[in-house]
């Protein structure tokens, strides 16, 4: 879900102040087989992670890509972090990444490594999963007149 602040002229003029929900269980990692465990295993080992919000604070670029800070609130914590945008006409994408370790998601990435720990497992014999993940928001806005 992604709410505007006002009435905006354009995309880029919709960003500042902006703000999202990223239900957990619309997770799509790639894989329908994974996608039930990582709702199951990470992001329900989380104190709260059903849900991922987030507001734009600022936005530094051009009306095609740029930059800027957003607030992000994951696992009962809230920081500003950075985030870059791209506009295709109406299309806006956010990106931005986090490192679980920093948001107490260590737990939460155990648990999903336990329930996959072969999956993981190198020639090494160890098994890890990285705390690094991306986040990643596509909008599509429409004019209404």
């Amino acid at each position: 879900n992604v709410w505007l602040p006002k009435n905006v002229n354009s995309p880029y003029d919709a960003l500042v102040g902006t703000s999202f929900d990223i239900t957990t269980s619309s997770v799509n990692s790639g894989n329908k087989e994974r996608d039930p465990k990582l709702i199951k295993f990470f992001f329900e080992a989380l104190s709260s992670g059903d849900v991922i919000k987030g507001e734009i604070k600022t936005a530094d670029g051009d009306k095609i890509k740029g930059k800027g800070i957003i607030k992000l609130q994951f696992n009962g914590e809230t920081k500003k972090i950075d985030y870059t945008y791209q506009i295709d006409g109406n299309s806006v994408v956010i990106k931005t990444g986090i490192n679980l370790d920093e948001w107490d998601g260590s737990a939460a990435v155990k648990s999903l490594n336990t329930e996959c720990y072969e999956l993981h497992t190198g020639k090494d014999g160890v098994s890890k999963l990285w705390p690094d993940v991306e986040i990643k928001v596509v909008a599509k806005l429409k004019k209404q007149c």
